[in-house]
């Protein structure tokens, strides 16, 4: 049926589906060495088992790209770890600044606009995209360490000086009050406050 018209010397498989592999035996007919009675086929040959061939590799699950205006949403956990983070850095550069210079913070931001929009950009960056391509799997969101620390070892040394998400967040925390208090003395004052 599936053999006829072969020429001779060739071979066909029979069952050409998957489905019809896993039902019946890989059948091969092969023809007769003196092209048979006609061009009629020869005997049929068993070659194989009842297993269907592996198919082809399944292709990789690629999840889809991060929505970042959903991890920038006012409920979301980025808003307040980037300002922390900010806050944090502003707060140590800001007071070295203005111990060396005499500069209030808000003419330290007025003045160095553009390197202060590049940390924040290089944070911001920093706190969000690498993960999505790190090998350990975890989340962006600092919250999303808690319970797995024990499981990383580059996470051991910060769970045993207490360096946590929760720690971090207060200090951030702090670091804005501080700030904001900073500059709100400042400008009652009139002058620096370190």
């Amino acid at each position: 049926a599936a053999a006829r018209g072969a020429r001779p010397g060739s071979a066909r498989v029979l069952a050409r589906t998957p489905a019809a592999k896993a039902r019946a035996p890989s059948v091969v007919a092969r023809a007769d060495a003196n092209g048979g009675a006609g061009g009629q086929m020869g005997a049929q040959t068993i070659v194989g088992s009842n297993k269907a061939a592996p198919g082809p590799p399944a292709a990789a699950v690629v999840p889809p790209p991060p929505d970042y205006m959903e991890y920038m949403a006012f409920s979301a956990w980025a808003p307040e770890v980037l300002n922390a983070r900010l806050a944090m850095l502003g707060m140590a550069w800001g007071a070295s600044v203005e111990v060396t210079t005499g500069q209030t913070l808000v003419s330290q931001f007025g003045h160095n606009s553009f390197q202060v929009l590049l940390i924040v950009a290089a944070v911001t960056w920093a706190s969000i995209k690498p993960f999505e391509f790190n090998p350990q799997g975890y989340p962006a969101n600092p919250a999303g360490l808690v319970g797995k620390a024990e499981e990383m070892s580059g996470f051991l040394a910060m769970t045993a000086l207490n360096l946590n998400p929760g720690v971090e967040l207060l200090h951030g925390r702090m670091a804005m009050i501080g700030i904001a208090g900073t500059i709100l003395v400042e400008a009652i004052k009139g002058s620096p406050v370190f």
